[in-house]
């Protein structure tokens, strides 16, 4: 196509309608007359309609560009866009460039697989370890001052649901317990890939923050978790009161986690929507109820984090 400074010189070169490669100028013949038939001539008048001998043309000989008659000056290319001289960039050629669309779709793809897959990994992965090691080393600060049972426990629940209130309003998408990710997984609330994920990251989070502790603590690793029963009667209904009770509160935990979140947009997992007040108090609760009847924490990967530890070392 031919190129025009502006748009005045292409309304003036009368391009027409269904022969875009074509002009005639006022009157001017073209070589096909001595050939054969003429079309009709052809021009832009001054409302920038394409017109004919017979009046504007319509139908059929309405150029695709034209909008009722009217060229668009956007569709008109300049020789500033075919050069690129003073914008230092060929446009055209980068539009229809393969190789840039593709760098387009790959960029596209990362920046996809980053927002979906690695900064929800990240946040899990920082949680985890920064819960355990927050909630081991206060559980080892008030054993070493010999704080009594009741003010231990209660104090070690606080800590708890503080952690997980602090890390869920600001990631908005942290599970820290697999029995939250496992609820997610099973009401499609967030992708399989992702659960499988956030089970690793758990894991790996949980045996960091226990080994970031013995690196503070050069004391040994934390006790491993026990039912404090003196009689092996005791030591079994103990069991049973700490399974049932754990099964309940893990319940309230799963369903108040899974009423407050939910997906805001498109993506492969849900987040808070919602007041997170019943998430929290659900872990305080559960993990009251598991301090009260044992040492082990409401959250099963710190008391496996802690049996790794202590076999290791």
């Amino acid at each position: 196509m031919a190129a025009y400074p502006d748009y005045a010189t292409y309304r003036d070169a009368g391009v027409y309608g269904t022969y875009p490669r074509k002009s005639m100028q006022n009157g001017d013949v073209s070589p096909l007359a001595n050939g054969g038939a003429m079309p009709p001539r052809l021009a832009v008048n001054g409302n920038g309609h394409v017109a004919s001998e017979n009046g504007t043309i319509r139908g059929i000989l309405r150029n695709k560009y034209d909008v009722g008659g009217a060229i668009r000056p956007s569709t008109i290319i300049t020789s500033q866009d075919v050069d690129g001289s003073e914008n230092g960039s060929d446009a055209a050629s980068e539009h229809i460039c393969p190789t840039s669309q593709r760098l387009r779709r790959v960029f596209k793809n990362c920046s996809s697989i980053v927002d979906r897959y690695m900064r929800p990994s990240v946040a899990e992965l920082v949680s985890v370890t920064f819960s355990v090691f927050i909630v081991t080393m206060i559980e080892s600060e008030l054993s070493d001052r010999s704080v009594d049972t009741l003010p231990r426990i209660t104090i070690i629940s606080a800590v708890e649901g503080v952690c997980m209130l602090v890390f869920l309003l600001t990631f908005r998408r942290v599970h820290m317990n697999p029995a939250i990710t496992l609820s997610q997984l099973f009401s499609a609330s967030t992708s399989w890939r992702l659960c499988l994920i956030f089970l690793a990251m758990q894991l790996m989070g949980s045996i960091g923050g226990i080994f970031l502790y013995q690196a503070v603590k050069t004391e040994g690793p934390p006790a491993v978790a026990m039912i404090p029963y003196e009689t092996a009667t005791d030591w079994v209904r103990g069991a049973y009161r700490l399974v049932l009770c754990q099964t309940i509160a893990a319940f309230m935990v799963v369903l108040s986690h899974l009423i407050i979140t939910g997906k805001r947009k498109k993506g492969d997992f849900a987040e808070v929507v919602g007041n997170p007040v019943g998430v929290i108090a659900a872990v305080m609760l559960m993990s009251f109820i598991s301090l009260l009847h044992s040492t082990a924490s409401w959250n099963p990967i710190r008391t496996l984090a802690a049996s790794v530890a202590a076999t290791v070392d």
